[in-house]
């Protein structure tokens, strides 16, 4: 199928929750898990009261001269240093230099590193590099600077004040044999809304940045993204029980289309930068595949200035399975994001600018819903689903700018309703 931005989304999946945090048993052994990171996080505080815009937030995406630039993939040791891109530690070792996290999402490094690839950029969060796996354990994507000492490449990925920018990038991926990852982990620099991520293949692919609002080639398989500044999927690497034996298949011959949201509301200039590691495991050791969830419920006809609205979209789960995990992605003017099973909820959020992820496993105690309060929460355990059941999104949008809002990839020019996930045993794809 076609990688259009909606068919991406489709296949990217998301884990575990940010504030209030979920309780998980640090407990089991052995590899593989859904690796499919995913929460809200990074967005900016608010004052109280409606949100507006910013000054030079509104109308179209401002696009930086020379924006995106290269994505690199890294397989092998690399420099660090003073102005040089990331790179594996002189021992070779697992240790990326960013922590071991014990919860799976963060807005900092699980580190106390401050700068773990001595990269000296000269903006905020350099702290958030990661060195990439030793060669042969696995690989890192990159979408940032190659070089932090030549100023017309770092300008490729500068904001000015008052940006936002939705940038696509391709990267083909060093592999020359099909090989499956079971540990992901994310870390972006602040300013980063979302990184959306997607394997792709296909004749005519280039490397570098894409010239249009979508992936080119065909679907070939889900890439880790993520929604908040750290993601650690499963934390350090060790999943639940019932969870050994996950993975996810990245192609021979692929490439990984990125698609990463960036903002800057601050006073000065900031730097757009993603680090992406993943760990192979032996096909030998993977025994379940996780796969996608995607629904989305608009808003496509728009909503009017000063109304609010309930979008809302239901689909039927096609097989026996188990849900993995669920995040509600929207933007500022959702008040609420709520997912039911059956008429049971499963998941609910009411804060846009941390729009939670939550884990369904053994080892996840997540927060109880508590929609009298308006606090985030989730259902705990194991999430099984039967064929037949009904999986329902609701999102309660309260438009109160001036202007019509439609679906549209921008925090406050536009809004969306769209809950990704992994599952085992079955996919819950929309069909629209």
């Amino acid at each position: 199928m076609k990688a259009t931005l909606t068919t991406l989304l489709a296949l990217l999946a998301g884990t575990t929750g940010c504030a209030p945090a979920e309780t998980r048993a640090m407990g089991g052994a052995g590899v593989g898990s859904a690796g499919l990171p995913g929460t809200g996080g990074g967005l900016p505080p608010a004052s109280g009261g409606a949100p507006s815009a910013p000054s030079g937030a509104g109308g179209g995406l401002a696009q930086p001269t020379g924006n995106g630039g290269a994505l690199r993939a890294a397989g092998a040791p690399g420099t660090g240093g003073s102005g040089g891109g990331a790179g594996t530690d002189a021992g070779g070792s697992d240790d990326d230099g960013s922590g071991t996290c014990k919860t799976a999402t963060s807005l900092t490094p699980c580190g106390t590193n401050p700068n773990p690839c001595n990269i000296h950029s000269g903006y905020a969060g350099d702290e958030y590099c990661m060195r990439p796996p030793p060669p042969g354990k696995g690989i890192q994507i990159h979408f940032g600077p190659s070089n932090y000492t030549d100023p017309a490449e770092v300008a490729k990925y500068v904001l000015k004040p008052g940006q936002e920018v939705n940038s696509y990038a391709v990267v083909k991926v060093p592999t020359a044999e099909d090989r499956w990852f079971s540990h992901a982990k994310i870390q972006m620099r602040p300013g980063s809304h979302h990184v959306v991520d997607s394997v792709v293949t296909g004749d005519g692919i280039t490397e570098g940045l894409v010239d249009g609002t979508q992936c080119p080639g065909d679907m070939a398989g889900t890439f880790p993204g993520t929604q908040t500044l750290v993601e650690d999927s499963p934390p350090g690497g060790i999943p639940a029980p019932e969870n050994v034996g996950l993975g996810v298949k990245l192609p021979a011959a692929s490439y990984v289309c990125v698609n990463h949201h960036g903002y800057n509301f601050t006073t000065g200039d900031t730097l757009r930068e993603v680090w992406i590691n993943v760990w192979f495991v032996d096909a030998a050791e993977v025994t379940q595949e996780a796969k996608g969830i995607f629904l989305s419920a608009g808003p496509y006809m728009g909503i009017p200035p000063k109304t609010t609205q309930v979008l809302t979209y239901t689909a039927e789960v096609p097989a026996d399975g188990r849900i993995l995990s669920l995040l509600g992605h929207r933007h500022v003017w959702t008040d609420r994001f709520a997912v039911f099973k059956n008429e049971e909820v499963v998941y609910d959020s009411y804060d846009w600018r941390e729009s939670p992820g939550f884990d369904y496993d053994s080892i996840t105690t997540n927060p109880a819903p508590d929609p009298a309060n308006k606090k985030d929460g989730a259902f705990s355990g194991d999430l099984v689903v039967k064929k037949g059941d009904k999986i329902r999104i609701e999102c309660d949008v309260n438009n109160t700018s001036d202007s019509t809002i439609t679906f549209k990839n921008q925090l406050y020019g536009g809004e969306m309703c769209l809950l990704f996930g992994a599952a085992v045993g079955t996919e819950i794809i929309a069909a629209f």
